[in-house]
């Protein structure tokens, strides 16, 4: 059961962000910062992106510490009304937080993780990821919020060692 869940989960996942990055690539915005973000409850993940060109304006304070914030991005929720309302129903009919003890409900927390990794390694594998600029110029994060240390593992999952954005979200 749990494997045909997370299966599923990874196809509405790979649909949901496949077409919302598809919205956000049209805007011919030059994109550095792409994350998936779930919180701990596990619902819907939230897709958010930053691009150079809302960085660079004047009236756009930024600063180390938030260029890579999901929650301060210039793109927040991308899609999430539009197309991620079959991501919700499914995950809808799962157990949540408050149904498990706090083992089964990590193992679950997992599975949702896990899907959504494996729905941006298919849809990079798809070169969704370059279709305007080149991939080692994009950070692709899959992270939970509170952040802890599996956003770094995640992340180095999910980008090349030698992307010059991944370096310096490390050092951030």
């Amino acid at each position: 059961m749990s494997d045909i869940f997370q299966k599923n989960l990874t196809e509405l996942l790979v649909d949901a962000i496949g077409k919302s990055l598809d919205e956000l690539f049209k805007t011919g915005k030059t994109f550095y910062y792409i994350t998936a973000t779930m919180i701990g409850e596990g619902f819907t993940p939230c897709l958010s992106a930053s691009c150079e060109e809302d960085i660079n304006q004047t009236d756009f304070m930024i600063d180390k510490d938030i260029r890579f914030s999901e929650e301060n991005s210039t793109h927040y929720a991308i899609g999430y009304e539009t197309h991620f309302k079959e991501v919700t129903k499914l995950l809808n009919t799962r157990p949540t937080i408050d149904d498990l003890s706090l083992d089964d409900w990590q193992i679950e927390w997992d599975m949702r993780m896990s899907a959504l990794v494996d729905a941006l390694i298919e849809l990079d594998s798809n070169g969704v990821f370059s279709k305007t600029q080149p991939r080692q110029n994009i950070l692709v994060t899959a992270e939970c919020l509170p952040s802890d240390d599996s956003d770094i593992e995640r992340a180095k999952l999910l980008n090349r060692s030698d992307n010059l954005i991944l370096k310096q979200w490390l050092e951030n």
